[in-house]
């Protein structure tokens, strides 16, 4: 059996498909596939759910077809020592789960320690810093995009723009394709 862990970016709804939802809709019909998908809220609901649980490593698991959705207390970061709080959570979920597999969609908040004992994905499928306004949260986005692509095994692109993008920032993982 294979553990795969995915972080999803974007929360799916009604008018938005999640790519990661959709991939682990389809491993998740492998029988080698075992899919553990981080359950996200609103950016103010995953906070507040953070403060109403103390910030306890506390860990809600819940089952829905073949997919078991985690919900974690994180806290939406793109600094230290924020993003050293949610890394231990990550770590905790691996080592409990035995994770062999993850898939991070993340712009900010989950930096995956590099590790032997997983394959790293980081899925990049959007330019999400391009969306704010505010100059330092590019930054910060950016600087945390480029240092997951660093560590990644693997490197997929939602689109060909996106893959030049990360050749001309010289962002590269030790493979690269679109998807």
């Amino acid at each position: 059996m294979i553990n795969v862990l995915i972080l999803p970016h974007a929360i799916p709804h009604k008018k938005l498909k999640a790519r990661t939802l959709e991939i682990s809709k389809e491993l998740s019909k492998d029988q080698i596939f075992k899919i553990f998908y981080l359950e996200r809220g609103l950016m103010r609901d995953d906070l507040l759910y953070g403060i109403k649980n103390g910030f306890k490593k506390s860990i809600v698991y819940r089952q829905i077809d073949k997919i078991i959705f985690i919900r974690i207390p994180y806290i939406p970061a793109l600094i230290e020592p924020l993003l050293t709080y949610n890394r231990g959570i990550i770590k905790k979920i691996i080592k409990d789960l035995n994770i062999h597999l993850i898939i991070n969609n993340f712009s900010h908040s989950f930096s995956i320690s590099p590790s032997n004992k997983y394959v790293y994905i980081y899925d990049y499928v959007d330019d999400y810093a391009s969306f704010h306004k505010n100059i330092f949260i590019k930054i910060l986005m950016n600087n945390f995009i480029k240092k997951e692509v660093k560590k990644a095994d693997f490197l997929p692109v939602g689109t060909t723009a996106l893959g030049e993008r990360s050749k001309r920032k010289k962002w590269k993982a030790r493979y690269m394709w679109f998807i």
